[in-house]
């Protein structure tokens, strides 16, 4: 991440923005199929996870290919389980935060500030770690 050879910003708003419509979908489809507790928002805020990490992974890996680089698979903090056993974490503390409280329901928005949240927590984690290597 910090040594790319092209902005990493615009790869990591992509795979938000990919993650904040995911969980969207799965907000509303979740809703409609009355799962509207804390299975319904972990799963609104977890599964948008891999989704994210293959959409940032094909992002900078043709972001790199434009700038020249011939790399081969872009840089990761983590291995993909453990991407996921941290996503399963921040997930569940996301949907104990929303399940906490009846002002919440889940739904449209709330299943895509969830996975916004996650993606972005995730993102941090990852970024902190890849700072802090080498």
């Amino acid at each position: 991440m910090k040594d790319a050879p092209f902005q990493i910003t615009t790869t990591l708003m992509l795979a938000l923005g990919v993650s904040l419509i995911a969980g969207g979908i799965l907000g509303a489809l979740l809703s409609s199929m009355g799962m509207i507790g804390f299975w319904g928002i972990f799963l609104t805020a977890f599964l948008p996870v891999p989704i994210g990490s293959v959409v940032r992974q094909a992002a900078s890996k043709s972001a790199a290919e434009q700038a020249g680089v011939k790399a081969g698979d872009p840089p990761m903090a983590f291995s993909l389980p453990i991407r996921l056993a941290i996503g399963a974490v921040v997930a569940a503390g996301v949907a104990a935060m929303f399940n906490s409280t009846d002002f919440y329901t889940l739904g449209l928005l709330l299943g895509a500030v969830a996975a916004l949240m996650t993606s972005a927590v995730l993102i941090l984690v990852f970024f902190l770690k890849v700072s802090m290597s080498k």
